[in-house]
């Protein structure tokens, strides 16, 4: 929900607005029966019971009739911010500022009910309850110049912040027994993480002009308290942790041109640095050797190349996608290989009828040589680790990229 009201003095244009929003999460993990062993089926896929757990009658019961979990949790959580900008011209209206400012918070109820836990322990069997609150402020300023029509140069600042994600407060119940069958006199260990904030800063050049466009930009981000996204081995799941202070730097650079009668094309391409400040601590005297490694899942390089042929309402694309190596520990002992996908389609576009407007129908083969490759990062977290070789070491999670597939999609916009 959200409330705004905007005003205009002179050469200034004051934006006030307050938003909030409320998200319910509930999150089970029931277990599965399995109809046979099949050691050539190791996903078990063609044997559960209920694959697609539409059948509580299916579900692995536990002696008091209550669903035997591997999960099961309940968060509520509630955003707020509260926000003020103010965007002012001068030379002519060649010189833009604009000056901003929002107060943000977010308050996360989680309820946890007893269930089996990760991996079968017991360290989720307790009920329990955590309620956390973050709150930041961040300011921002951006102020960008037209040096002529086809010219124009730019700055900006801004604070951001990000929270962890709900499931560091899971598995948390340690030290209980078991009396009469209830876990009890358990303890719930700490896990309220940092919110993760950062400066972010960056500066550039733009062109525009009938047949070509482009810009360059040069970043910088200090972040403090980052988070990871990391695969926990003995958990057997993905977590937050904070991994202290680093910074990501680098350049970007992108094209467009209208090269003859119905033909683009379009090429991007960036450098990303992104070191860690210093050793993760692990324990009371122990820490990984993480100072000046670069952050995993970041790629150095990368880069997009698309062609478009536009004739009346219709089009064909074909665009090329690399994404570069990428570490795939916090101490940088292993890594993934780059890969480049490429991506052809076809569409039409539709005129407007009525209420419905820039009405599109398009077809797409995406991977289209059906390039093999892994990724760490399955929209969820990251599946990587603090590190993958000595005592204690653990491999980390990839994925498997998407073959070849077709999509047919219909959208519009009203």
């Amino acid at each position: 929900m959200t409330f705004q009201f905007n005003y205009q003095l002179a050469n200034h244009a004051i934006v006030l607005g307050y938003w909030t929003e409320k998200a319910r999460h509930r999150q089970t993990a029931p277990g599965q029966q399995i109809l046979s062993s099949d050691p050539n089926d190791p996903l078990l896929a063609d044997r559960v019971v209920d694959r697609y757990l539409d059948s509580p009658y299916a579900w692995i019961r536990n002696a008091d009739g209550s669903i035997n979990n591997t999960r099961d949790q309940l968060t509520r959580s509630t955003g707020k911010s509260l926000y003020v900008s103010d965007t002012s011209t001068y030379f002519d209206d060649r010189l833009t500022v604009v000056i901003g400012f929002r107060h943000s918070g977010q308050n996360r109820d989680f309820n946890n009910f007893a269930n089996i836990g990760a991996a079968g322990a017991f360290n989720g069997f307790g009920d329990y309850r955590i309620q956390t609150t973050a709150i930041e402020n961040l300011p921002s300023l951006g102020i960008s110049y037209q040096i002529n029509d086809n010219n124009q140069v730019f700055v900006n600042g801004a604070r951001t912040f990000r929270v962890p994600s709900n499931f560091i407060f899971q598995n948390l119940a340690t030290g209980g027994t078991f009396i009469n069958g209830i876990y009890s006199n358990y303890r719930v260990q700490d896990r309220n993480l940092q919110a993760e904030t950062a400066n972010n800063f960056d500066l550039g050049y733009r062109f525009s002009s009938e047949k070509l466009t482009g810009s360059a930009t040069l970043f910088y981000s200090l972040f403090q308290d980052r988070l990871a996204s990391a695969f926990d081995q003995e958990e057997q799941r993905i977590t937050d942790i904070n991994v202290g202070g680093s910074k990501t730097y680098g350049a970007e650079l992108e094209a467009g041109w209208n090269f003859y009668k119905g033909f683009t094309a379009y090429a991007s391409t960036s450098y990303t640095l992104s070191k860690i400040d210093s050793n993760l601590q692990t324990g009371a005297n122990t820490f990984e050797q993480t100072a000046g490694k670069q952050y995993p899942d970041t790629p150095i390089w990368l880069g997009a190349l698309n062609i478009q042929y536009t004739i009346d309402s219709f089009y064909i694309f074909a665009e090329g996608k690399y994404t570069g190596r990428r570490q795939a520990t916090l101490v940088n002992d292993q890594s993934v290989a780059g890969y480049a996908v490429m991506n052809l389609g076809a569409g039409y576009t539709f005129p407007t009828f009525g209420w419905l407007k820039t009405t599109k129908l398009q077809a797409v083969v995406n991977n289209a040589t059906n390039q093999e490759y892994d990724y760490l990062n399955a929209g969820s977290g990251g599946g990587f680790t603090t590190r993958s070789l000595g005592p204690g070491g653990t491999q980390p999670n990839y994925f498997i990229g998407a073959p070849v597939s077709f999509a047919v999609t219909l959208s519009t916009e009203f």
